[in-house]
């Protein structure tokens, strides 16, 4: 069976904690097929469930995956992948996905400006003090 390709054409944005994406215009369940699986995502502290795809973006060839966050579907596009194609920011790119069914998530990029501490904060003990009010 002929894996299900989609053709789109989306505008590569900053999106949160400096990560570029596109949005993606439909359902990878639908489009593809496809059941999420649990993916280390650079926006979250917690795997997320995401639709694992490969493709082109401007022609050039990637592995990634669909996640879905505040609503919407995104692909999420590396610093590496954007320098290989040679796009930046504000571009209006053409990606085909398929589903992608065998093999580990592609790592995720590190978010430029992100970064994750390298040792845990100690909690404290203390009882947690409220600020007092200085209305007089």
């Amino acid at each position: 069976m002929m894996a299900k390709k989609v053709r789109f054409e989306a505008e590569l944005i900053m999106g949160h904690k400096n990560i570029a994406a596109v949005l993606v215009p439909f359902a990878p369940e639908r489009a593809l097929g496809t059941k999420p699986v649990l993916v280390d995502a650079p926006y979250s502290r917690k795997p997320q469930e995401a639709h694992l795809v490969e493709g082109t973006l401007d022609g050039t060839p990637f592995e990634g995956w669909i996640g879905k966050r505040w609503g919407r579907h995104f692909l999420i596009i590396d610093q590496a992948l954007r320098k290989r194609a040679g796009v930046a920011i504000g571009d209006l790119v053409e990606l085909v996905v398929s589903a992608r069914r065998r093999g580990a998530p592609a790592p995720p990029a590190p978010a430029s400006g992100t970064r994750s501490p390298s040792r845990a904060r100690p909690r404290s003990s203390a009882p947690a003090r409220r600020a007092r009010s200085r209305a007089r």
